[in-house]
């Protein structure tokens, strides 16, 4: 009886998929033992990093500062000028240009806790990109991939393994 040779159809440095058996790191699956095959997409989260520093703080510290640096300059003149929840007084806070030496803090405030919203909005969150093995007894993230490329790639070649064996 003649011995059949394993057909490797995929094989990049720890990772292995033959007709006979699939190799993920330290871990072996029999081919015939898999029943299903899935990528999954691991989100880390709401933290998104700029430089080590947490950007969802900071958006909230310096929107925090520009709300308190502007309620304290308001309080500071509404009891300067002795004009305390006068709505005309207010009105005239905003249009006032004695009043822009005093707000300077919170301009920067705002400005700072505008532009860092914007980068907030465009920085991506880090992502892990799984390839999932199911077996009859077993169903476990089995194999972290770098890029969402390289996960399908695996996937395609496990496919392929099983659809030929």
């Amino acid at each position: 009886m003649g011995r059949v040779e394993e057909k490797t159809f995929f094989s990049k440095g720890e990772v292995l998929v033959t007709n006979k058996r699939v190799v993920l790191g330290n871990n072996t699956y029999a081919l015939k033992h898999i029943t299903s095959l899935s990528k999954v997409v691991v989100r880390s989260g709401s933290k998104k990093l700029i430089f080590g520093i947490n950007v969802s703080k900071a958006l909230g510290w310096c929107w925090f500062g520009f709300l308190a640096v502007t309620l304290a300059c308001y309080l500071y003149l509404s009891i300067k000028f002795n004009n305390f929840f006068d709505v005309d007084f207010l009105i005239d806070f905003l249009y006032m240009q004695s009043v822009s030496k005093y707000l300077f803090p919170a301009y920067v405030c705002f400005v700072t806790a505008f532009l860092m919203s914007i980068i907030w909005i465009f920085c991506p969150r880090d992502s892990s990109y799984w390839v999932v093995i199911e077996s009859a007894s077993d169903k476990k993230k089995s194999f972290l991939c770098h890029t969402q490329d390289e996960a399908q790639k695996l996937s395609d070649a496990i496919n392929e393994a099983i659809i030929n064996n």
